[in-house]
């Protein structure tokens, strides 16, 4: 079915590449810029729209889904002030490695720094914050813009759920009318049928995989774990959709390490820690070590009773306990943070080895 204008076009390409590529729910808030998206959106059969009155209460919603079901959950806004509201969102989904997608509305380019009712620089608003960013180009209703269109939200969904998942905003610019009205000889009747109703499925179906070492390396970091005597998996906070708790009961199996579980890591409790060293109360016994808390009240230093570890696996996000963190640094220990987005996340600047895997 024909659109009856070109922004209807635009919006009903986007939202239904959002669903061919896995996309089951939007959060909009109301608005008028929006309007074409908000409309694609809500005759989607396939779309359940979650109706937030406050974009930032729509963007902590949305970031919470995202956080449960690993899967994005895009953001539709009007223009203006309104995406602004999204930002601590998204600085958060960038820090906890959460996706997330906003869609801005904006006003044509024309009217930008104008003086326009509704009109702010949107342009890269949310900074470094966000894996990728593009400024839409104005709807147009030939086949090349269509595709490029299509292809463009295949690439904002896989890399929001990427290997390094994360927030990713797409700047959709609107001239009226807004409203799915008909133009006539605004939508022409020839359009190429992939271009205007897209694939059988997504318009670029991304694979997802992730990092791992070759078999030489992996063989190097079997036998440095096998020389050490004393060791310790440190399971930090989980970044969606959570650390496998069964695998991480085998490599504690495997190699003989007790495993230090973070409040956050989502394997302080379950089956497995029947069948493994999992300790959560850390902090009871590491705070006179590293503190100093025994010195000031006259309790013996701890830490002069224990071995310290000889090599330290770290998973996850850095540890939310400063006393662990301090008291992993004082240790000397040869210390192997796993990553598999390759990012440098140990703040005391004591790590030995990045395992991007």
């Amino acid at each position: 079915m024909t659109a009856p204008n070109r922004n209807t076009l635009w919006a009903r390409a986007l939202v239904d590449e959002l669903v061919a590529a896995g996309v089951d729910a939007v959060v909009a808030s109301p608005g008028s810029r929006s309007t074409p998206l908000t409309m694609a959106a809500a005759r989607n059969d396939d779309l359940h729209v979650f109706s937030q009155l406050d974009e930032r209460s729509a963007a902590y919603f949305a970031l919470g889904r995202a956080r449960r079901t690993g899967e994005v959950t895009p953001l539709i806004c009007t223009s203006g002030t309104a995406a602004a509201n999204y930002h601590p969102a998204v600085m958060e989904a960038s820090e906890g490695r959460v996706p997330l997608l906003a869609l801005t509305a904006d006003r044509p380019p024309e009217l930008r720094d104008s003086g326009a009712n509704q009109t702010a620089d949107q342009e890269k608003l949310y900074g470094d914050a966000v894996r990728f960013y593009k400024d839409l180009p104005e709807p147009a209703p030939n086949d090349r813009a269509l595709r490029s269109l299509r292809t463009t939200v295949a690439r904002a969904v896989g890399t929001a759920e990427g290997a390094d998942p994360g927030p990713v905003h797409l700047n959709v610019p609107f001239a009226k009318p807004l409203e799915p009205t008909r133009v006539p000889d605004d939508v022409p009747a020839d359009l190429d049928p992939v271009a205007e109703a897209g694939r059988d499925g997504p318009y670029v179906d991304v694979t997802p995989g992730s990092p791992e070492p070759g078999d030489e390396e992996l063989q190097r970091l079997a036998n440095e774990l096998a020389t050490a005597d004393r060791g310790l998996i440190v399971a930090g906070p989980a970044d969606p959709p959570g650390l496998d708790a069964e695998a991480v009961t085998a490599l504690s199996h495997a190699t003989g390490f007790p495993i230090l579980a973070d409040p956050l890591s989502g394997v302080r409790f379950g089956g497995h820690t029947r069948v493994a060293p999992v300790i959560g109360a850390y902090d009871a016994f590491l705070s006179a070590a590293v503190a100093g808390d025994g010195a000031e009240s006259g309790e013996s230093d701890s830490a002069s009773d224990w071995a310290d570890p000889e090599v330290v696996l770290r998973l996850g996000a850095s540890p939310t306990s400063k006393n662990l963190r301090e008291y992993l640094a004082e240790t000397g220990a040869d210390q192997y943070q796993i990553d598999p987005a390759g990012r440098w996340r140990e703040a005391e600047f004591a790590a030995t080895d990045l395992v991007v895997a």
